[in-house]
């Protein structure tokens, strides 16, 4: 009877512990996984003011079972071109069909042609122009730090990557870049997407102990 008891005891803490936190919080892996593709100077060609634009995608494996949803996303890129303000960025997690403005013609107001500086990341170095929530501005017109030739660092994407949120991390993602005016050309030498397993704030967690002592105590 006893042995019963806990059990149920076990369940019912489960059941309750789900609407406080969801159980995937509790990664036990706090390591990020990064997965990037890096053609370098092989990379997809951008063409010059054309809709088409290019991309460049990466398959993401169900190879974290223990945390197959999204907590946080970074994204990085490196992409080499003469004209930052031609440049849209767009991110898409093609098997749930969301989409993910990142960069859309920095430095453009309602008209003109946007920042005429080079590239997003430094080819020179390899590093990164990196896009999270959490950084404190987007790369645009009055940001501290921009225009500058090579940025890197982190910058707020134009849109939020928390659209991404619980949505699972394994499929594909496709980055597109499209070039919106003539004269400057470039393309896409690296992409990567860095998830983030987070874990309960302390408060969180002190509501998951309180309520299984709770649960006991009522069970005695």
């Amino acid at each position: 009877m006893r042995k019963f008891a806990l059990c149920l005891v076990a369940g019912v803490f489960a059941a309750s512990s789900a609407q406080l936190v969801s159980a995937d919080v509790i990664c036990p892996d706090q390591t990020p996984k990064v997965y990037e593709v890096v053609p370098g100077t092989a990379g997809p060609s951008i063409p010059d003011n054309s809709p088409a634009g290019a991309s460049l995608s990466i398959v993401v494996p169900e190879d974290d079972p223990a945390c197959p949803l999204i907590w946080d996303l970074n994204v990085d890129v490196l992409i080499r071109h003469t004209w930052q303000g031609d440049l849209t960025l767009r991110l898409t997690h093609v098997d749930s069909g969301t989409s993910v403005v990142l960069m859309d013609r920095p430095g453009r107001t309602t008209s003109g042609f946007g920042f005429s500086n080079d590239n997003l990341g430094n080819p020179a170095t390899g590093a990164r122009f990196i896009f999270d929530d959490e950084a404190a501005a987007v790369y645009d017109t009055g940001s501290p730090g921009a225009p500058v030739n090579n940025p890197t660092g982190l910058w707020r994407p134009e849109n939020s990557l928390s659209a991404y949120d619980q949505l699972a991390k394994a499929g594909t993602w496709t980055l597109s870049v499209t070039d919106s005016a003539g004269g400057d050309t470039g393309r896409i030498e690296a992409f990567s997407l860095h998830f983030i397993n987070k874990v309960p704030e302390p408060a969180t967690l002190g509501l998951l102990a309180i309520g299984s002592l709770a649960l006991i105590r009522r069970r005695r």
